[in-house]
């Protein structure tokens, strides 16, 4: 179906037998009449911010080249009571500006965690380093997804630059 969040895998640095029972593995969740979609070309910052932000709107048309959704919205999202039922991020590898490369990593937690910095702090973060992406089925409320940038290998808050991905989910609308 059209409206499925996919994730096709394949795996190149496994030993063989774990390759051939990776390799096109799909993952995948199809939306029910209650969850929508949500597309941006997010900048994540130094600072521990909610991912998808309150009052986003849910993508209800096309979106122009940044993301934007260029139809008229029909609901917004409420980060106390919606949820994350599937997310997609993927580090562009560049910075806010879209030209200039970064190493930085992305860091994500899952908990609303407060701590500053998420890479050294939260014991559960996840990193999405330079090019790689992450594909997760959740049930978590929506600003309960926190992201900074920092140096690669959980190595803190030093990072100086924003750094550009795209986010796409699924998400509950509790409305």
């Amino acid at each position: 179906m059209a409206d499925d969040g996919k994730l096709i895998g394949s795996a190149q640095i496994l030993p063989d037998e774990l390759v051939t029972i990776i390799t096109n593995t799909t993952y995948s969740y199809t939306p029910t009449g209650s969850e929508k979609w949500y597309y941006k070309l997010t900048n994540v910052t130094i600072d521990d911010e909610d991912l998808i932000k309150s009052g986003s709107s849910y993508l209800q048309g096309a979106t122009d080249a940044a993301g934007d959704d260029t139809a008229v919205a029909e609901a917004t999202i409420d980060g106390a009571a919606d949820k994350i039922r599937w997310l997609f991020i993927k580090h562009t590898g560049f910075t806010d500006d879209g030209t200039t490369p970064s190493n930085d990593s992305i860091y994500l937690s899952l908990d609303a965690s407060t701590s500053d910095p998420i890479s050294t702090t939260d014991a559960d973060c996840i990193e999405i380093g330079k090019g790689e992406s992450i594909a997760l089925k959740l049930n978590v409320i929506t600003n309960s997804v926190h992201a900074e940038v920092a140096t690669s290998a959980f190595a803190g808050d030093s990072a100086s630059n924003k750094v550009q991905c795209i986010v796409a989910a699924i998400i509950k609308d509790a409305a």
